[in-house]
């Protein structure tokens, strides 16, 4: 004789996830999709930095900003980040942020997104 049985057992699934929080001093909406487009005017410096967010990793994750002008080649930055998950302070770190120091075209649209590697 062989039982079967089947138990229903909701799983909650966590979405890991890293993006783009801020870039040259604005805040980025964490509701915010895709990419974020930046133009820098004449004037200003060059040297900015990308706030990178990162969601329910459980570790220190690399990542990756990709700065993508209007003209001219990608740039590519690696990082990492600290989304260490501590029992005892599960939001501490959770979501988790890193400044990215980043060099922008000036008078260029550039579009900036965030990768893990």
């Amino acid at each position: 004789m062989w039982l079967i049985s089947c138990q229903w057992c909701p799983m909650v699934w966590r979405s890991r996830e890293a993006d783009v929080a801020g870039a040259t001093g604005t805040a980025v909406e964490e509701e915010a999709a895709g990419p974020v487009s930046v133009i820098l005017p004449t004037g200003t410096s060059p040297n900015q930095t990308i706030k990178v967010r990162a969601r329910d990793f459980g570790g220190v994750v690399p990542i990756r900003v990709r700065l993508t002008p209007e003209s001219g080649d990608a740039i590519i930055v690696n990082a990492q980040i600290d989304n260490t998950l501590q029992p005892e302070a599960i939001q501490a770190h959770n979501p988790a942020t890193v400044d990215v120091p980043v060099n922008l075209p000036i008078n260029t649209g550039v579009n900036v997104m965030v990768y893990t590697r």
